[in-house]
């Protein structure tokens, strides 16, 4: 429970800083998978089970690097360090319902700017859907 709220605080304050930056701040990151890598430790859980959690976010950052940036690496990096403290499910859960979230906001965007080209801040949408699994009872 306490490594789902930490993830929760985590997304919380990286949702604001894209909302207001469209950055993710590389500090946070670092000290939060610096706790959740420990928080793993401490808590034995098995290196497979943190595996699982951060091959998302690792994907996520080689699909930036491959569609050069059309995929924003910030958002690779919160799902990675978020892996560090969620269990694959709850992160697939999140990850999934986020998807959706972004999926239906892009395509009202879409609709009513007529434009293909826009930005949404992916993580807030991450958190809706972190916030929707754990009510769901994923965490």
């Amino acid at each position: 429970m306490t490594r789902a709220v930490i993830a929760g605080i985590y997304l919380g304050i990286c949702a604001l800083t894209d909302i207001r930056t469209r950055r993710i701040s590389v500090l946070l990151s670092i000290v939060a998978a610096l706790v959740g890598a420990s928080l793993a430790i401490y808590s034995r859980r098995a290196p497979q089970e943190v595996l699982l959690g951060v091959l998302p976010g690792l994907l996520m950052m080689a699909l930036s690097w491959l569609t050069r940036g059309a995929v924003g690496i910030g958002d690779g990096i919160v799902i990675t360090v978020a892996g560090l403290f969620l269990e694959p499910g709850q992160l697939l859960g999140a990850w999934l319902a986020g998807s959706f979230f972004a999926a239906v906001a892009a395509g009202i965007l879409f609709i009513r700017t007529r434009k293909g080209k826009n930005e949404i801040p992916y993580v807030l949408f991450l958190l809706a859907g972190y916030l929707a699994a754990m009510l769901a009872g994923g965490g």
